[in-house]
């Protein structure tokens, strides 16, 4: 008898609910009567709320086979059914044998999963068969005879402490009911051997060591079956093992463990390794192929009769009473359905991105199928697949690692206006658009490299076949069994994105017995296909998607789980851990131990090998290509016009001792122990003085400390930033001076004049329109005030220092925070949004674009901008050298 799933069984232990009954009296007396306290008895409730000891029950196979058994009718059919397959066995020549016990044993199994499903599914909507026990008065002392047939039959198998006369009805059925699974189970099990050696044969290709190891592969597989049903059983006992829930509840906790911790379903899983066991013993592929019709229908037997029970039984639907009107708060407002496309499921022809995937996937398609098969088209689809490959693992892989670090896929959108429920979108599109051609080109590398067999009984061709398809099943199974564990969220990386991620870790599901399953199976369908194939080069695509999906997991996913959780990550497994209690004994001697410390010493330094390759994989990328001066080219495109400069040197016999620049400090934030500092965007006032002789063509430039290394000669466009001394000389330039004279006089540069970046800047006094230097002033900094702690700010300090900001890069002291932001032609539109753009940048750490100030037209919304920025992008608003915030955001109504 096969065991239901694992959190089925856990809960069908677990104390069952009472249905409502006639009385407070009859509850009273009756929950009196249930005492877990009391040691050997299990307590069951029946459907009405009857709770009663449930008696101890037999094993009926060994009473059934034990020949010193007495034997009841029931018994003896059994066994005439059992003798019925051996005497076909014996007695029918070779041909009929094999195909009578090919038809006996399909019989006996669609017995079992159509015939004994269909009881169980009406029993479960209906309590069919109990109705049916009570229609026929098969318990009811006045049908004596079928009574004491029924009595005879039930109590000659059960101990001491059962009363056929005391024990409910449902019971009672329950128990006629494992006499009808006994017979047909029995004989599944018989005439599927029985099958299996009929059919046996010996290849005549295979020698005495091929021989050798499949029949101890088969025994291996045999015997790990007998420990999987044995420790199942005594995990779950009879009462799972029989279905009893469908009749009745009982109250009890179990421990799951054992063969519980190693696969999903072990029954139905693990748990029919035998009949692969015995095919490759029978070398046969009807045994084979029977063997795979007969785990599918158990599977079958699981999704529509089990499952459906257990979620009705122990999962059933909560009734939510919703506030309506007014009374409802935002937390009870129904949020919009998710209709992320996963592969295809989903898929809405009316949206782009769903329309998009639809045509490069038909595409691909088209051309593998049209597009004639030779050399030329397989080395394009290779490469193909080779591509989409490196794109998934490893251009994904470093999209996801940038965002841990510093979420820079979700900055990306902020600065351009967006959200990071835009970012997480589109994160998603990209995402499964790569899987999907991941997919799609993998299999046309396989349609090109495969051709039909011309006979499927040579060599291994039906075997490669079979398993392929069979590895293609499994990796769609994992698939499905990982997204159902993590849903939307974990399988398209949310805790990358999101930051109300779950604080703990649940290992539910498939990750109930493997930490990471797509690291040993996420690779099956590429594997199944290869063999399909059996081609060099989709062999090792498929080595290479293995190695990728192990990369991938050690070097992006594995470090970000570490931030996120820490010690709450496993470090066993349900698997790992069996296997590990399995050969614990073996473990303590002195050689394995040694040996798994140079395993794990080995495991350590491919660990870090692959950690470091990621590492200088990401500095190449970031700013290995700046090396030879293509890197970023956001400010390679800012210096690069005042690079492009030719130096206009004057020969002239002026002492440069005779100049001089002085900067006016009195708006400056002056300090005796360090240099100049001027806020963004203030005006500078400068003091020059030269001989009376100075060309009336002088001129005085602001530059990066660092720009010029000659104080001789500037050889670095001024870009504007340059003031005339003699109104006279020059027709433009000339608004900034304040006083001027023969011998000293005083600029102002102011507005575009200015840098708009922080830093260490000089001015230089050139002499004759030329770019020869006289002087230069003492350096100066530019700053920019920040706030010690931005992602703590409330809504009112942020309006506040963003006033500030836009006040002066809009040249306007009136500006308030209603007001809306006033531009003036285009230039002077890019000029100004650069400037706030960038200020903001530096106050708070958060990026936009220029388009964003334009769109949000004023401080109060640029400022909720930032606000619910810093909330996504926190902890990770750093700015200058301060550290990311630890502390949340606090929003003020403005």
């Amino acid at each position: 008898m096969e065991a239901s799933d694992l959190d089925g069984l856990r809960n069908r232990q677990s104390a069952a609910q009472p249905a409502p009954v006639e009385s407070d009296a009859v509850v009273k007396d009756r929950e009196e009567e249930v005492k877990p306290e009391q040691s050997g008895k299990t307590f069951g409730r029946a459907p009405d709320g009857t709770v009663f000891t449930v008696p101890k029950t037999t094993d009926m196979v060994s009473s059934i086979l034990d020949p010193r058994a007495p034997k009841s009718e029931l018994d003896i059919v059994v066994l005439a059914s059992l003798a019925f397959s051996i005497f076909v066995y014996i007695t029918f020549p070779d041909r009929a044998r094999r195909y009578s016990l090919l038809l006996l044993f399909l019989f006996w199994r669609a017995s079992y999963n159509v015939g004994l499903g269909y009881l169980l599914n009406v029993q479960s909507k209906n309590r069919t068969l109990v109705a049916w026990a009570q229609k026929y008065c098969l318990f009811d002392k006045e049908n004596k005879a079928v009574y004491s047939f029924v009595r005879r039959n039930l109590q000659g198998k059960m101990e001491k402490d059962y009363d056929f006369d005391q024990v409910p009805k449902e019971y009672n059925t329950w128990l006629l009911y494992r006499r009808l699974v006994d017979l047909i189970l029995m004989n599944d099990f018989v005439a599927y051997v029985l099958m299996a050696l009929a059919w046996l044969h010996f290849p005549s290709g295979h020698g005495f060591l091929t021989h050798t190891l499949r029949w101890t592969l088969g025994f291996v597989l045999i015997l790990f079956n007998l420990w999987v049903k044995l420790d199942a059983h005594r995990v779950v006992k009879d009462f799972a093992w029989y279905w009893g829930d469908f009749f009745f509840l009982v109250d009890s906790d179990l421990t799951f463990d054992g063969v519980y911790d190693l696969a999903p379903h072990p029954m139905y899983s693990v748990g029919y390794a035998g009949y692969y066991g015995i095919c490759i013993i029978s070398a046969s592929y009807t045994v084979l192929f029977a063997s795979l019709l007969a785990h599918a229908a158990q599977f079958a037997f699981l999704t529509w009769v089990e499952n459906p029970h257990i979620e009705k039984t122990y999962n059933p639907p909560k009734l939510v009473r919703t506030k309506s009107g007014a009374a409802a708060t935002a937390e009870e407002k129904v949020k919009k359905p998710a209709r992320d496309l996963v592969v295809f499921r989903n898929f809405d022809p009316y949206r782009s991105a769903d329309l998009a995937l639809a045509c490069l996937v038909s595409t691909t398609v088209v051309l593998a199928v049209f597009l004639p098969t030779t050399r030329t088209t397989k080395t394009f689809f290779v490469l193909q697949a080779f591509f989409w490959r490196l794109v998934h693992s490893f251009g994904l892989g470093l999209v996801l690692s940038a965002q841990s670090r510093g979420k820079r896929w979700t900055r990306h959108f902020i600065k351009h206006g967006e959200t990071a429920e835009d970012a997480w979108c589109q994160w998603k599109g990209v995402y499964n658009l790569s899987l999907c051609m991941v997919y799609a080109s993998f299999g046309a590398v396989v349609w090109k490299l495969w051709s039909f067999p011309q006979d499927w009984t040579v060599g291994t061709v039906l075997l490669r076949h079979t398993v392929g398809v069979l590895l293609v099943v499994l990796h769609v199974w994992t698939s499905s069994s990982i997204y159902e564990a993590l849903g939307d969220f974990g399988w398209f990386f949310g805790d990358f994105f999101v930051d109300e991620s779950p604080s703990q870790l649940t290992y539910t599901g498939i990750y109930r017995y493997l930490n990471n399953p797509e690291r040993l199976l996420g690779s099956a369908a590429f594997w199944g296909l290869a063999m399909v194939s059996s081609s060099r080069a989709a062999t090792l695509l498929a080595l290479l998607s293995q190695i990728c999906n192990i990369l991938f997991i050690e070097l992006v996913e594995r470090p970000h789980m570490e931030m996120l959780y820490g010690n709450q990550i496993r470090k066993e497994a349900g698997v790992s851990r069996t296997l590990k209690s399995v050969i614990e004994p073996t473990t303590r001697s002195p050689s394995f131990q040694e040996l798994d410390r140079k395993v794990q010493e080995v495991k350590g330094q491919v660990d870090a090998l692959f950690l470091k390759a990621m590492n200088e994989v990401e500095e190449f990328i970031e700013n290995g290509l700046a090396r030879y001066g293509i890197g970023n080219g956001k400010v390679m495109l800012d210096e690069f016009p005042s690079r492009m400069h030719v130096a206009r040197v004057a020969n002239t016999p002026v002492d440069p001792k005779l100049y001089e620049l002085q900067i006016v400090s009195a708006s400056s934030d002056e300090s005796p122990s360090s240099q100049l500092r001027f806020e963004l965007g203030k005006e500078i006032r400068v003091k020059w003085s030269a001989p009376a002789t100075h060309s009336k063509k002088d001129w005085i430039g602001l530059y990066r400390v660092t720009a010029n290394t000659s104080k001789e000669i500037t050889r670095v466009a001024s870009m504007g930033r340059w003031s005339a001394v003699d109104a006279e000389g020059y027709d433009n330039h000339t608004d900034s001076i304040l006083a001027g004279g023969e011998t000293e006089g005083e600029v102002e540069f102011r507005g575009d004049a200015l840098f708009w970046k922080t830093g260490v800047y000089e001015f230089r006094y050139h002499y004759d329109g030329k770019h020869n230097v006289m002087a230069i002033s003492a350096p100066f900094e530019i700053t920019l005030p920040r706030p010690s702690s931005p992602s703590s700010l409330p809504l009112s300090s942020i309006e506040e220092s963003l006033l500030k900001l836009c006040q002066v890069c809009f040249a306007d002291p009136s500006l308030s925070l209603e007001d809306g932001f006033v531009f003036g032609d285009p230039v002077q539109d890019e000029k100004v949004s650069k400037r706030v753009v960038y200020g903001v940048k530096e106050m708070f750490g958060v990026e936009f674009s220029r388009e964003v100030v334009k769109a949000d037209g004023d401080v109060r919304g640029l400022a909720r901008r930032v606000l619910e920025a810093m909330k996504v992008l926190r902890p990770f608003t750093q700015t200058g050298a301060t550290t990311p915030a630890e502390s949340g955001v606090v929003a003020e109504s403005a």
